[in-house]
């Protein structure tokens, strides 16, 4: 289990993600969905520690009972891929220019794996099959010789071939168009199902989140404003924020751009873009429970008052 109690991210200038706690299982996926800016990528790399240079955390992040910063960095090379398999958002960045793609698996697999060379490529070949591709059309080739949308695919099976028992997924169907995107999710889902691997699944597009996740973290502004199972969560969604996306993701229009505002940290994340704030939505409500697993992080929700008409 990947444990997060109280995290807090920041920069010499800002706070980026604040108080943010969850729980990873074996088995199922969480997904985080938010717009840009929100704290979901900055979130997803302080589980494997690899945040950018400047940036810091505090707060608790452990691996069966182990804390994160008690590693050493063997242990943390060892963590990434053979425990913990990331696919990032940008997959361009994450390969080397001058080396095959089959450089990059066999290289990959065999520095986690006691598999020869031959045994290494099989893998390979087979994972990238999982993803749609064709290993004769993709081995031989230089990353630069690929698009974004099938490096994206490549990092997949790559992390697919470590076998991981949880991945970190940082808006990994972004760069796929909605045919590719779809077999992706598919091929995610039943990974997911078959191996008993744990995701966190981040993206910005609610449908998406919605297809693959079994519980969903909204962020904004840096806070989860709203957590809770799937089915609870779409059905009966209580912040006003959550029910914006909810709105917009069935086109029902909203009445106003969601976009980042300004947070002061002394008071609720979303006062400034709420249209139901009150002079006492000026402190910063706590995470609270709702129903069992069911939190919302919305002073007028915690008295037990109904912010905003229903979504439905």
């Amino acid at each position: 289990m990947i444990e997060v109690q109280q995290l807090t991210i920041k920069t010499k200038e800002a706070t980026l993600v604040r108080d943010v706690s969850f729980k990873l299982t074996q088995g199922k996926v969480l997904g985080v969905v938010g717009e840009s800016g929100s704290g979901k990528t900055m979130t997803a790399m302080a589980l494997v520690n690899l945040l950018p240079e400047g940036v810091t955390s505090s707060g608790s992040i452990s691996y069966h009972g182990k804390e994160l910063k008690s590693f050493s960095k063997e242990e943390l090379r060892r963590l990434r891929g053979e425990q913990i398999g990331v696919i990032m958002q940008r997959p361009m960045i994450a390969f080397n220019p001058v080396r095959t793609i089959e450089r990059h698996f066999i290289e990959t697999i065999r520095a986690h794996q006691a598999v020869s060379k031959r045994q290494a490529k099989a893998i390979a070949e087979a994972n990238l099959e999982k993803m749609g591709l064709l290993p004769v059309q993709i081995l031989s080739h230089y990353p630069f010789q690929l698009s974004g949308g099938m490096l994206q695919r490549i990092m997949m099976a790559m992390t697919l071939a470590l076998e991981p028992a949880f991945i970190i997924a940082d808006e990994p169907t972004t760069a796929l168009d909605t045919t590719n995107q779809l077999t992706v999710l598919k091929e995610l889902k039943a990974i997911v199902e078959q191996t008993n691997v744990g995701m966190l699944f981040v993206s910005h597009d609610l449908a998406v989140i919605q297809y693959i996740a079994d519980e969903i973290a909204v962020m904004y502004n840096g806070f989860i404003v709203e957590q809770a199972p799937l089915t609870t969560l779409i059905k009966s969604a209580k912040h006003p924020y959550t029910k914006r996306l909810l709105q917009a993701e069935v086109g029902q229009g909203i009445s106003e751009k969601l976009v980042k505002h300004i947070v002061q940290y002394d008071s609720c994340p979303y006062f400034s873009a709420c249209s139901y704030a009150q002079v006492s939505c000026q402190s910063l409500p706590p995470l609270v429970e709702v129903t069992p697993h069911h939190q919302v992080r919305c002073i007028q929700i915690e008295r037990g008052e109904s912010v905003c008409p229903s979504s439905k």
